[in-house]
């Protein structure tokens, strides 16, 4: 399972250019909604081929009852910080938006969501996710 976040950890960092828009953020908050919903599968075939490459839907399905199920029910979710990058250690090249949450859950009431997402056929599409 350290392999599985490992991937996602790495696609977190970035060097800041510029903040996302409200385009991109409404992106990852639908993908986030569909975690949310408890609909795990859906949310992988809704990422990107760079996470698809790293990650099968069962690894994914497992690694969120694991960690983010736990949880429990969503209960508020702000955006704290954004910023894209063209690079981010370990991903090949390209257009990519870094998206920061200070979440509440019904089991953790201080948490910290990161989404990052990578520009695909002109779709900003999921390609990183976590929660500590």
């Amino acid at each position: 399972m350290k392999k599985v976040f490992c991937l996602v950890c790495f696609l977190i960092f970035s060097q800041p250019l510029l903040a996302a828009s409200d385009a991109e953020i409404e992106s990852a908050v639908q993908w986030l909604e569909v975690i949310d919903s408890g609909e795990y599968e859906e949310s992988w075939n809704l990422t990107g081929s760079l996470f698809q490459d790293q990650l099968s839907a069962s690894q994914w399905v497992q690694a969120l009852v694991q960690v983010r199920q736990p949880l429990g029910d969503i209960k508020s979710r702000e955006v704290s910080s954004s910023s894209s990058a063209s690079s981010l250690p370990g991903a090949p090249d390209g257009e990519y938006i870094v998206i920061t949450y200070a979440s509440n859950f019904e089991n953790e009431s201080n948490a910290t969501e990161t989404v990052t997402l990578r520009q695909e056929d002109e779709e900003w599409r999921p390609v990183g996710y976590f929660v500590q």
